[in-house]
C-alpha cells in the first residue's frame, strides 16, 4: 500500500502510470498500454530507444521550430491521436497517448476486411488529419498504413515520431524515416514540402486499391530506385474494377514531380470522394507490404 501510494506521488510521466503490457519493440521505440494510477484511464505509453532519442534531438535541432514534446501535446484533431503528456531530456523519452483501439490500416489491408466504401472512409480521415497538420504548417513525413488506426470512431494517425516544421523541411532534408511510401524528394534527400505528404497518402490509397505498393516484388535499395526513378504501373492493370476517374486521383497524387500532384490535401480528397468506388478492392497481397 505505502508503495502505491508513494508512486502516485513520484515525479516524472511514467511514475503516474502503470503499465498493463510489454512494449510492442521498434527500432527508434517501443509501444505498450498502461493506465493512469489516479483515474484508471486505459492510455498508450511510447517509450523511445536510445537510437529514438538521438534521432529526435536531431530532428528537434534541424528541422523543428519547437520540440517535438512541447508540440505534440498542443494538437487536436479528431483524426490523430491525442498526446496527453510527455517528458524529454537527454537520455530518455516518453509520450503518453490515448489509449486508440483497433487495427492499424496495415494489419485491415493484410487480412482483405474492408470494403471499398470503409477503405476510402479510412484514407479521408487519415487525409483529414494530414490537412490539419498542413494548417500548423507541419509536415508528417513519414506516413504508412502502419501509422494509421482504424478505430471505432474513424481512422487515427497514431504515429508523429518524424513531424517536421514545413518551412524548415524545404530549406534541407534528411532521409531517416524514409520507407517505401515515402515521396521520391525524401529519398533523394531533397527539400520536401506538404505535398510529400500527398505521395504517401497516394501510395497507400494505390496499394488498397490495387492489392500491392507501387512497386511489387522488390525490395530494399532497388524499390528505392523505382520510387525516385520509375512510373507505378496503372491501377487498371491491378484491379479491373478501377475507374478511369480513381486512377487518375491515385496518378496525380503518386507523380514523382511534386509539382504535378495536387496542391493541397484538400484537393485530393475533394477529387477522391467523387472518383466511382471499384465493386471491390485488390486482393492484398501481404508478402509485397513493407
Amino acid at each position: 500500500m505505502f508503495d502505491r501510494i508513494k508512486k502516485l506521488f513520484s515525479t516524472g510521466v511514467l511514475a503516474r502510470y502503470e503499465r498493463t503490457g510489454k512494449p510492442a519493440p521498434g527500432a527508434l521505440c517501443g509501444v505498450s498500454t498502461a493506465r493512469c494510477r489516479r483515474t484508471l484511464r486505459p492510455v498508450l505509453i511510447k517509450e523511445y530507444t536510445r537510437q529514438g532519442v538521438e534521432v529526435e534531438k536531431k530532428l528537434d535541432s534541424l528541422y523543428r521550430s519547437r520540440p517535438l514534446a512541447e508540440l505534440l501535446p498542443e494538437l487536436h484533431s479528431r483524426n490523430i491521436a491525442a498526446t496527453i503528456e510527455t517528458e524529454a531530456d537527454d537520455t530518455r523519452r516518453f509520450e503518453v497517448l490515448e489509449a486508440v483501439s483497433g487495427p492499424t490500416l496495415r494489419e485491415m489491408m493484410g487480412r482483405a476486411e474492408m470494403t471499398p466504401r470503409e477503405f476510402i472512409d479510412c484514407i479521408v480521415q487519415a487525409g483529414e488529419g494530414l490537412s490539419y497538420l498542413h494548417s500548423l504548417n507541419l509536415v508528417h513525413r513519414a506516413l504508412t498504413p502502419g501509422a494509421i488506426r482504424v478505430c471505432g470512431d474513424g481512422a487515427k494517425i497514431v504515429d508523429l515520431s518524424f513531424l517536421m516544421d514545413a518551412q524548415k523541411s524545404r530549406q534541407a532534408s534528411t532521409m531517416t524515416g524514409a520507407s517505401p511510401y515515402s515521396a521520391p524528394e525524401v529519398l533523394r534527400r531533397a527539400p520536401v514540402d506538404t505535398r510529400s505528404d500527398i505521395f504517401s497518402l497516394g501510395a497507400i490509397l494505390y496499394e488498397g486499391v490495387c492489392g500491392v505498393t507501387i512497386f511489387p516484388h522488390v525490395s530494399g535499395f532497388e524499390r528505392l530506385l523505382r520510387v525516385m526513378n520509375s512510373k507505378p504501373d496503372a491501377p487498371a492493370e491491378k484491379n479491373c474494377f478501377v475507374s478511369d476517374e480513381l486512377a487518375g486521383v491515385i496518378m496525380k497524387a503518386v507523380a514523382k514531380n511534386p509539382a504535378e500532384r495536387y496542391a493541397t490535401v484538400d484537393e485530393l480528397l475533394c477529387a477522391l470522394e467523387a472518383a466511382p468506388l471499384p465493386d471491390k478492392l485488390g486482393c492484398h497481397a501481404p508478402a509485397y507490404a513493407a
